[in-house]
């Protein structure tokens, strides 16, 4: 019996199931890659712009900075990064013009979208009043606050306080912002900072890049965790 050429047959036999092995779990990978991309691709995120054209919104200093213009620019640079991560992306406006909210709205049904985001800067008589502040229908669900909340916590450490928190239904009164009541998935609309405060409105233009990827993260981590 010559026991070189047996150990060598058995040697080439666990190379031979080691290669095919390595092969196999390539493949998995690739498929699940693939799976993972194709997935993302469904997930339809509607970025909604607060504000345009005749409707400035709020104002700072004699009008030198307009909340329609902050709103659209972070609304561009949030739109990137999603894409980025393999999201589809619906805007509600994409250059300065005047946008009915009842349009906005339509624009994310008929597109089936499976996130709302509406982008607005906040605003006080008081200069001192400062932070993030999210709102969100009177009837959200848990996954909606848990988005909220990731939102949060991404953007804290990021220059803006976050201590205004989540709030459900409406600022004055009772009932829910309309495009909270009237879009048929989950929403929030997101007051990243607020324009009569000097010091947001440094934190946002030297950080509104990171606040983008911030918010897309948070948004793509909660459709992953579903």
């Amino acid at each position: 019996m010559d026991i070189g050429k047996i150990i060598t047959t058995v040697k080439k036999n666990k190379n031979k199931w080691f290669l095919r092995g390595f092969v196999i779990v390539l493949f998995v990978c690739v498929v699940l890659s693939l799976y993972s991309d194709f997935k993302k691709d469904d997930f339809v995120v509607c970025i909604d712009a607060g504000h345009g054209g005749s409707s400035i919104g709020a104002v700072y200093g004699n009008d030198e900075r307009l909340e329609k213009d902050d709103n659209l620019k972070l609304s561009l640079l949030v739109k990137d990064e999603l894409e980025k991560q393999g999201a589809s992306v619906i805007l509600t406006r994409q250059s300065d013009k005047d946008v009915s909210l009842e349009k906005r709205c339509r624009i994310a049904n008929f597109g089936r979208a499976d996130y709302f985001l509406c982008i607005h800067r906040n605003s006080s008589e008081n200069s001192d009043a400062n932070g993030i502040e999210i709102w969100v229908s009177n009837t959200a669900t848990d996954d909606e606050l848990n988005t909220a909340q990731k939102l949060l916590e991404n953007l804290s450490g990021k220059g803006l306080s976050v201590e205004r928190g989540i709030k459900k239904g409406f600022r004055s009164g009772s009932g829910d912002y309309y495009i909270n009541s009237k879009t048929n998935m989950p929403s929030c609309l997101l007051e990243i900072g607020f324009i009569s405060n000097h010091e947001d409105n440094v934190a946002f233009d030297d950080n509104i890049e990171e606040y983008a990827k911030a918010i897309a993260d948070a948004i793509i981590d909660s459709y992953e965790q579903k």
